[in-house]
């Protein structure tokens, strides 16, 4: 598995993103070459926040690849997404969050402490 990008999620000012949401870094490996794309894939267009009113974890992909979203507490699944577009609900819960999307070509995992 290759490295192919390290993103760190910043809120912008036309972002949708209240003063309450805080980043969530991404570390993302490439796991198989997408055959349509003919050069080495650049940034990958995702963002992923925590809300820290609503208990929320969203996710804003802008890009083709197709997707499910898994959200761990303590290696138990605790939120599932068919679409990588989505916001999850937390259980209210403390702990050690992992957030795993998973595409045909490429998979992104972060991680947040509550």
């Amino acid at each position: 598995m290759s490295t192919i990008g390290n993103i760190v999620s910043l809120a912008s000012t036309n972002n949708t993103s209240s003063n309450r949401d805080l980043p969530i870094n991404l570390d993302i490996h490439q796991v198989k070459r997408n055959p349509s794309v003919k050069r080495t894939p650049g940034i990958i267009d995702i963002e992923v926040y925590y809300n820290e009113n609503t208990h929320t974890i969203e996710i804003l992909y802008d890009g083709e690849s197709i997707g499910e979203v898994f959200i761990y507490l303590d290696d138990k699944i605790v939120g599932y997404s068919s679409d990588i577009n989505t916001i999850i609900s937390l259980p209210s819960e403390n702990g050690n969050y992992k957030i795993e999307i998973i595409t045909d070509y490429w998979i992104a995992i972060g991680y947040i402490e509550l």
